[in-house]
Formats: C-alpha cells, structure tokens, sequence
C-alpha cells in the first residue's frame, strides 16, 4: 500500500478499496488502525444523504458508523482533531476516487 501524507504532514494509506489510519494515541493507550472502505454500498449511500452537515462531528460519526460500525469503538475513543481529519482524508479520498462527491 503506498503511504501518502495529508496537508497536515499525518501519513495514511491507501490500497484502492480502503483508507487505513493509525489513530493519534492517548497517553496512556496504544495507536489504533482503522481500515476505512472506499467502496460503499447504496443502503449506506442513502442513508449519508439524509445525514445533515458534513462538517458536524455527529454527522461525520453517523457516516462512518454506517460503513464500518464494528469500528464504533475505535472512533467514539478518538481525538476529535484526529477524528476531523481522518474523515476529512477519507472523505477527500472517497470523492477524488469516485469522481463525485458523498451522496450523490
């Protein structure tokens, strides 16, 4: 998997059907890795349309859950900064390799 950088210098990855993040660590935890997909199934699609504002950090945690709700954990323990910019990545990604953007 090649690695990339975001704007912010934090790396992720990238095999063409998943994101993969390694979380930003609390003092007192281990970093995590969350494998994001970039293929999305329509029942999801439908469901992100009627999600509201995607700059909403509630919003934002709807949409992932709705793709990978086993990762309700990981996501609900992360960073909020870390959080933001990891869908903003994934979100970024997903449109760029679609060529549309969420929802449409």
């Amino acid at each position: 998997m090649p690695t990339l950088t975001t704007e912010h210098g934090r790396e992720y990855e990238v095999d063409g059907k998943h994101l993969t993040w390694t979380t930003d660590a609390w003092e007192d935890e281990k970093p995590t890795t969350i494998r994001l997909p970039l293929r999305i199934k329509l029942g999801a699609i439908l469901k992100i349309a009627e999600a509201g504002d995607l700059n909403d950090n509630s919003t934002q945690l709807k949409i992932l859950l709705s793709i990978v709700p086993a990762a309700r954990k990981v996501l609900e323990d992360m960073d909020v900064n870390d959080f933001r910019q990891m869908f903003e990545t994934w979100l970024t990604t997903y449109n760029t390799l679609t060529g549309t953007t969420l929802g449409e």
